[in-house]
């Protein structure tokens, strides 16, 4: 009997919250989250994730995605994201992996 579970992928094209930035993080999560909730994707890959310094030190974390994907199911998916120097997030162009089942390895 076979599996079937759904993959979906975006480009979110420098999904950031950077002051001055039009539009703004909020304007386009107004427009992403639903095109997000409607995939209703079991694996969701996305790309061009920018990473974020809260308090503008230590390493980057995903807060804009984090408020992306806040209060849809996404948002207890396992997560795998590319790293940067630090072992946080990259400043920009990341790539993450969320999927509703567990991720038992990264390479």
């Amino acid at each position: 009997m076979a599996t079937t579970f759904r993959i979906a992928s975006f480009n979110l094209e420098n999904l950031d919250d950077r002051p001055g930035v039009a539009p703004t993080l909020a304007a386009r999560i107004a427009v992403l989250r639903p095109q997000l909730v409607r995939a209703a994707a079991d694996v969701l890959c996305l790309q061009e994730v920018n990473g974020q310094r809260r308090g503008g030190r230590g390493p980057r974390g995903l807060a804009a995605l984090d408020a992306l994907v806040e209060e849809t199911d996404y948002a207890g998916f396992a997560r795998i994201a590319t790293t940067g120097p630090g072992g946080g997030a990259a400043d920009v162009r990341n790539l993450v992996i969320l999927s509703r089942f567990p991720v038992t390895a990264l390479r």
